[in-house]
């Protein structure tokens, strides 16, 4: 298979994982963004991602047998076959159940990177926080507050 064709075959599955992904994890992470201290840690963000890559597999898996399956029975309509389902039960059925599975598979890897992503934002803007505290001016700058804060008591 080509390139372009995986893109074309796959692109939908990966932007979807992918957007999915980040929405649940800052939505099941609002709580920790917002509420705590401590922020985002790699580990919540390992938990957040699990779930979000399982609930959008199992979500986007179903909807992909349902639209494959309406187009086999679509098929046999236009075909006038007497009798349904009996394309979903020749090698078309099992060519729509493997293609659903890859393209499942698709999204659980993109849905668990997307919802990563925030984490790994968070974790490295606190490491970058963290190495500004060794640079010279931004030692000033706080010592500076130090004082004022002092001056105005």
């Amino acid at each position: 298979m080509s390139r372009s064709a995986v893109a074309k075959e796959y692109g939908f599955a990966a932007i979807l994982g992918l957007t999915d992904g980040i929405l649940t994890a800052l939505t099941l992470a609002a709580g920790s963004i917002i509420g705590s201290r401590t922020g985002l840690s790699i580990f919540l963000g390992l938990r957040v991602a699990s779930a979000s890559a399982l609930a959008g597999g199992v979500v986007f898996i179903t909807a992909e047998l349902a639209r494959r399956n309406h187009e086999l029975v679509h098929a046999e309509q236009q075909l006038n076959l007497m009798s349904h389902g009996r394309l979903a039960t020749t090698r078309l059925g099992h060519f729509v159940v493997v293609e659903s599975s890859k393209a499942t598979i698709v999204v659980v890897v993109s849905n668990f990177l997307g919802a990563l992503l925030p984490f790994f934002c968070q974790v490295n803007q606190q490491i970058h926080l963290r190495s500004d505290l060794f640079r010279p001016d931004y030692a000033w700058r706080i010592g500076r507050r130090d004082r004022e804060d002092h001056i105005k008591e």
